[in-house]
């Protein structure tokens, strides 16, 4: 197929920045004497991080330490890369996140690591057919107050951290007790209370590690309860709705046969009085039998919907770790982790009411079709008539209500021996972890309270006819028992110093997706009718008897896609790796690394792809030339790959087909393929008494993508058609995206010493632009879709630390972001009546507009042992909207969104957050 994108240059915005610069760069190139790298952060008493520990050049790196997401007030992990352009938290659509985004690939093929465990994946369950927010995907979100240190890695990095590294990947370091103990002593406290207006989030955190004589421990525990992300207030204050529900109306004509009484009602102490039957409004009315209301945005349902669904969000999270040195070579230690996040939210764009035009829709509870003509239109002496109308075991009278529950755990135990010894090797540990992260999703859906009061706990009883109730429950889990031996040695080899680096273990794994709690409670009426239904002879209802039924829902019904039997895979990865940064000279570093992953796979299902094994090598290769002191040209070429994810491996399963069409044949599992990426960069920085300024270019190529689509293959008479039954994971796409990079840091006392020590800047800029994407002919699969990308986004900020007793500080940062390119959300596929004429098409009618913020942020410390931090966002009160909050409705996304209204992505207004952070 050919390449939709037409190769267009970029526009070197990002040069000036570099222009401008340039001569404060040659005046201080001679000046500087003795200028510390930028990117050196102190996380412990004894060791420092740097972004060029793992890969000489730093290219594409981003590292940041426990005290850089205080100072940043990283409240969550939308907030971790607020300030770093090219990174995006990928939304899952119900409160939950499905990971990040980076060089144009998200969720599974952005790797996140944990101590060296990788995180759960996003597996995703198939839609059903009016069924569209089921999905799930979403993946255990990393406690922030738990980190040391983090290092983002974009561009492909499988060398470094494995599987799923393509676009890159985030490695996250746990806190040990040094982190906490003040240098000096022998025990340290921290406390940290946190506010953030934008969802209402509390925060507290509290932290204690010790050391005597040869233990150390640490405990620290992490509370968070909060809110949906609150939009902007224009939407919530100025927006109100009117909307037209149904109501009934009495067939009382008294020559028709419309009247009925029921039998238990006529006794010698009631009188009987017919009732006549009523009946819903029809299309053809005049709509005067429709009940009109005005709603609030806080109260309207429905999928013009403004505001965000209403979530309640909780968090707990423990982190303890105690060691023991026996004496200066040897130390052994263990770790517990615990962290529960609990989101539970109402899916408000589902309508509570019914009206005329849900006639003929599918109800989101029974998944049929909503039809009211069926009604019988009876109801018992004392009821109300919309008691008699209902649409199969639903009465009208319900109000409808969806929501979901979203429970996360992450259990995390193990157990780590080092050794030192400068003879030997500098640093060798040896770790062993269990960790099980389980996903629990489920759905409600609720028609048990009378309208307009909605309550999550209502279940159907006898005495609310025709009530209903559906769930649905997945249960998503990873385990991962990994054994790790890392060993870390200094060595001169001739006149070129050596630091090698060696990671090998092997990790047993195991995936399994459970259904659960898959039934329908419901009342159901059953009755005698007798009579003409005449005013003077009325129908007489007997035998009126209100049923209440608990019903398991068939897991065959429909496709082997219900089936409700455990979907386990198993397997194990072995995995060794060696790298090597050398320092040639004072002109010339060199990086390489290698890596072999070896991964097995079974199942015991037979129409999954069992008994499969991958061998995937991975490299980098980096090359800093320092041709003068001050300035320095690298060039940086890695490797990455991704094994299919147990989603892709489990298959997708045609609606239609059993167990049967498995045996035969007719089903073939998915045969994939590794997905492969290849990223090269080259860039050119600068440092002086300036600061520091970095500018990249950076190319990355994917093979081998994964998607779903049909084979083709040529008919009788020579006309390309799709492969019956072939709908299936295929290896599909090549993509190749390009763009530049910029970030810098200036110290402005540094160019002129007029300027006040402690005044400085910081600069990022990102731009990224799809180069090519192809389809491989023998398929038929949408092309990619760039969703992926995040428009070019600028980062230009002005601070001022006071340089003395770094008493108290202030910045203020303005974010710019363009917009987002339509042509990025166009993708191609093959006409399908045998022509084999490809077509186009949107996965998205919505892009967003460019837009820009300015926040401020400040601290000051009001003692040695407590720091006062807070900040305001968006100072302005602008409105509007991310491209990262609008891909929620795009086709590709995880949990698709019935909402047709573009506010409902807005960012949140001006907004605020405060911390009291206290250390002893």
């Amino acid at each position: 197929m050919r390449n939709q994108f037409k190769k267009n240059p970029f526009m070197y915005s990002t040069l000036y920045v570099a222009i401008f610069i340039v001569p404060f760069i040659i005046d201080s190139v001679h000046a500087a004497d003795d200028v510390k790298q930028l990117s050196d952060v102190q996380v412990t008493g004894k060791r420092k991080v740097n972004r060029k520990d793992n890969e000489v050049t730093g290219l594409g790196k981003i590292v940041k330490t426990s005290d850089v997401i205080s100072r940043e007030q990283v409240l969550g992990i939308r907030d971790l890369v607020r300030y770093d352009p090219g990174i995006a938290v990928v939304e899952q659509g119900r409160g939950a996140s499905v990971g990040y985004s980076i060089r144009g690939v998200d969720k599974n093929r952005v790797a996140i690591v944990v101590d060296g465990l990788p995180q759960v994946q996003s597996y995703v369950m198939q839609r059903e057919s009016g069924s569209n927010r089921r999905g799930g995907g979403s993946i255990n979100e990393v406690e922030n107050e738990n980190i040391a240190a983090i290092e983002i890695s974009k561009g492909a990095s499988s060398s470094e951290y494995g599987s799923g590294s393509l676009g890159g990947a985030l490695g996250f370091r746990t806190k040990e007790p040094a982190d906490i103990i003040p240098e000096g002593k022998n025990w340290g406290l921290t406390n940290k209370s946190a506010y953030s207006s934008k969802n209402k989030q509390f925060t507290q955190s509290v932290g204690f590690a010790g050391r005597t004589g040869g233990f150390e421990g640490l405990v620290q525990y992490t509370h968070k309860n909060g809110r949906e992300t609150q939009a902007h207030s224009d939407v919530a204050n100025t927006m109100n709705y009117t909307i037209k529900r149904m109501d009934t109306r009495p067939l009382d004509d008294p020559n028709g046969g419309e009247w009925f009484l029921f039998e238990n009602d006529c006794n010698v102490n009631v009188l009987c009085t017919e009732q006549p039957r009523v009946a819903y409004t029809p299309l053809d009315a005049a709509g005067n039998n429709e009940i009109v209301e005005t709603l609030s945005a806080k109260d309207y349902t429905g999928s013009d919907r403004a505001l965000p669904d209403p979530m309640k969000y909780k968090t707990g999270s423990w982190l303890a770790k105690l060691g023991y040195q026996f004496n200066p070579f040897h130390y052994l230690g263990v770790v517990f982790e615990e962290t529960k996040q609990r989101y539970d939210i109402r899916d408000m764009s589902l309508k509570s009411y019914y009206s005329i035009n849900d006639r003929g829709q599918n109800d989101p509870s029974t998944l049929l079709k909503i039809d009211f003509a069926g009604s019988t239109g009876y109801y018992p002496l004392g009821g109300e008539p919309l008691d008699g109308i209902h649409s199969g075991v639903i009465g009208a009278k319900w109000a409808r209500a969806r929501f979901y529950d979203e429970n996360h755990r992450k259990v995390r135990r193990g157990l780590t021996y080092r050794f030192i010894d400068p003879k030997w090797v500098d640093n060798l540990t040896l770790d062993f972890n269990n960790q099980e992260i389980t996903l629990d999703q489920q759905e409600h859906n609720l028609n048990c309270s009378a309208y307009p009061n909605i309550d999550k706990s209502c279940r159907p009883s006898e005495d609310k006819i025709r009530s209903f109730y559906r769930s649905e429950r997945n249960v998503y889990s990873e385990k991962h028992n990994l054994l790790k031996l890392g060993i870390e040695k200094k060595v001169d080899i001739f006149s070129t110093q050596n630091t090698f680096n060696f990671d090998g273990g092997i990790d047993y794994f195991e995936s399994k997706l459970e259904r659960k709690d898959l039934y329908r409670i419901y009342t159901d009426v059953t009755y005698t009718p007798s009579g003409r239904g005449l005013l003077s002879n009325p129908r007489i209802i007997s035998d009126w008897k209100v049923n209440l039924v608990n019903e398991p829902d068939n897991c065959n019904l429909l496709s082997i896609y219900r089936n409700c039997a455990s979907r386990v895979i198993k397997g194990d990865n072995k995995f060794v790796g060696l790298r090597d940064n050398i320092r040639i000279n004072q002109y010339l570093d060199l990086g390489v690394g290698m890596r072999f992953d070896y991964y097995k796979f079974k199942s015991d299902d037979t129409a999954t792809a069992k008994n499969r094994s991958y061998h995937n090598p991975s490299w980098n290769l980096g090359l800093v030339f320092k041709p003068i002191r001050n300035i320095s040209l690298s060039y940086r070429v890695s490797s990455g790959f991704r094994v299919p994810s147990f989603q892709e491996l489990f298959g997708y399963r045609n609606p239609g087909l059993t167990a049967e069409d498995v045996a035969n044949g007719a089903y073939q599992p998915s045969n994939l393929e590794p997905e492969k990426a290849l990223n090269n960069e080259i860039g050119i920085g600068f440092r002086g008494n300036f600061g520091s300024l970095e500018l990249s270019y950076f190319n990355n190529k994917y093979k081998k993508l994964i998607a779903i689509g049909e084979r083709l293959a040529l008919d009788s008479q020579g006309k390309l058609r799709p492969v019956l039954n072939s709908n299936q994971y295929h290896n599909a796409l090549d993509a190749t995206v390009e763009g530049f990079n910029l970030v810098g840091k200036i110290d402005w006392n540094g160019i002129w010493d007029r300027l006040p020590e402690g005044l400085y800047s910081n600069l990022a800029y990102n731009k990224i632009k799809p180069k090519s994407v192809s389809v491989y002919d023998h398929l038929n699969v949408d092309s990619y879709g760039f969703d992926t990308l995040q428009p070019s986004r600028y980062i230009a900020s002005l601070g001022y630390d006071e340089p003395d007793q770094n008493k108290w500080g202030v910045n203020l940062t303005m974010t710019y972001s363009k917009s987002k390119d339509p042509n990025e959300l166009r993708v191609t596929y093959r006409e399908g009546s045998g022509t084999g004429a490809e077509r186009s098409d949107n996965i998205s009618d919505r892009t967003a507009k460019h837009w820009y913020i300015y926040d401020l942020v400040g601290y000051l410390n009001l003692h040695k042992n407590f720091t006062l931090r807070a900040g305001v966002y968006n100072i302005m009160n602008y409105r509007y909207v991310t491209w990262e909050a609008l891909r929620q409705s795009t086709r590709n996304s995880v949990t698709i969104s019935e909402n047709n209204n573009y506010a409902r992505y807005a960012a949140p207004g001006r907004n605020y957050a405060l911390t009291l952070e206290m250390k002893f």
